[in-house]
């Protein structure tokens, strides 16, 4: 077997920050009952709290990520004289066929997203630093939507897509429940992420992710320290500001945009105040046991659902209608404190994630790569 297959090293505060935003991932769609909360939504403390923390920003974090990840991948690739770029391209699109086989109990995926996406990322890959932070920008600050917005364009959305979701989620049998997020679901999605700016998002994050990868944003905090706080500074107050004074410009922008370059702000600014407390010994500390999750993501996205959907659907127990906003975030809080300690039980044993193990054979169609521990080994630092 070629050493292709293996390894280089990991970046431990990346996995971290890649928990951090899986927790909020989790906590949203806890409170969001899997989608079936927007079947009536009732916003009160406990909802409007967690949209604040996470909603609009765990997945921007995450798409940021994804962006560093393919650099961490291709960089190792590169190192040992591997041009990995069709590679990456066939791994892509692997994922794109998980994401989907996911969507048909959860018709939320994101993986999906990030697979086609991502394809944006392999034709830049020789893009200078100044190109990919450009492109970046022009996307997170919702470029497109603006230019769509003075052309007049307006999307006609189909207006029983929704209720015939909710109908099937919340009625449904689990046969239904597949049958309607084959094509509904994947159409809801789309529109959803087109229309809220995500995908925009999702583009320029994945792209900044790069750029900051190849500069050694995450890894030369010493050299970054200062652009750390400083930015934070700045996107405070640029949050502020949208939040203040957001609803005059919203004619202007469209609430969306407001929204989005909001979200993108406290986004950013919770990433780098994180870099900054995994600088301290006492913040590492808190931070180092949301790594293990980090590390095994896919695995635990797609467990997510499988379990929890079933939970608050109607083929299953109904929880929507009955566990309420307080219990079924006290319930997510719970249960992610489960995943973080099954996770780093998991890491004792195993060098991958099951799915990610799986995911990186088929990536190089090679089934010899070590999965299990042995105690006789000395244990290999596995890649992104």
């Amino acid at each position: 077997m070629q050493d292709t297959a293996r390894k280089p090293e990991r970046i431990e505060v990346v996995d971290a920050l890649r928990g951090y935003a899986l927790m909020g991932l989790f906590l949203i769609h806890m409170v969001e009952y899997y989608e079936l909360y927007w079947a009536d939504p009732f916003p009160n403390a406990v909802n409007s709290t967690m949209f604040f923390l996470f909603g609009g920003k765990s997945y921007a974090m995450f798409a940021l990520l994804f962006g560093v990840s393919f650099f961490i991948i291709m960089d190792s690739q590169a190192r040992k004289g591997v041009d990995f770029r069709a590679r990456f391209l066939w791994r892509l699109t692997i994922l794109f066929a998980l994401g989907f086989a996911h969507s048909l109990i959860y018709g939320g995926d994101i993986m999906q997203v990030l697979a086609l996406t991502g394809l944006l990322l392999v034709p830049l890959y020789g893009a200078s630093n100044v190109v990919l932070i450009g492109l970046g920008a022009f996307f997170i600050l919702q470029g497109p939507a603006l230019i769509l917005n003075a052309a007049g364009f307006q999307r006609q959305g189909d207006p029983t897509l929704h209720p015939l979701l909710m109908n099937a989620y919340a009625h449904g049998s689990l046969l239904e429940v597949f049958s309607v997020n084959t094509w509904a679901g994947q159409v809801g999605k789309w529109g959803f992420m087109f229309d809220s700016g995500r995908l925009w998002n999702i583009i320029g994050f994945s792209q900044l992710g790069f750029a900051l990868g190849r500069i050694g944003f995450f890894t030369q905090s010493d050299r970054f320290k200062s652009l750390y706080v400083r930015s934070i500074v700045i996107l405070v107050i640029v949050a502020g500001a949208m939040l203040w004074f957001g609803h005059r410009l919203a004619p202007v922008l469209s609430g969306r945009v407001v929204e989005s370059c909001t979200n993108n702000s406290l986004m950013l600014a919770t990433l780098l105040g994180l870099l900054l407390l995994y600088r301290v010994p006492a913040g590492a500390k808190v931070l180092r046991p949301l790594a293990p999750c980090g590390r095994m993501t896919l695995t635990i996205y797609i467990t997510q659902s499988l379990f929890l959907v079933p939970v608050f659907y109607g083929f299953g127990l109904g929880a929507y209608a009955w566990l309420g906003q307080g219990g079924s975030a006290a319930l997510g809080i719970a249960l992610w404190v489960l995943q973080m300690w099954l996770a780093r039980r998991w890491f004792r044993n195993f060098y991958y994630g099951p799915l990610e193990w799986l995911w990186r054979s088929a990536t190089f169609l090679d089934k010899t790569i070590p999965f299990k521990r042995r105690n006789d080994a000395t244990p290999q630092v596995v890649s992104a």
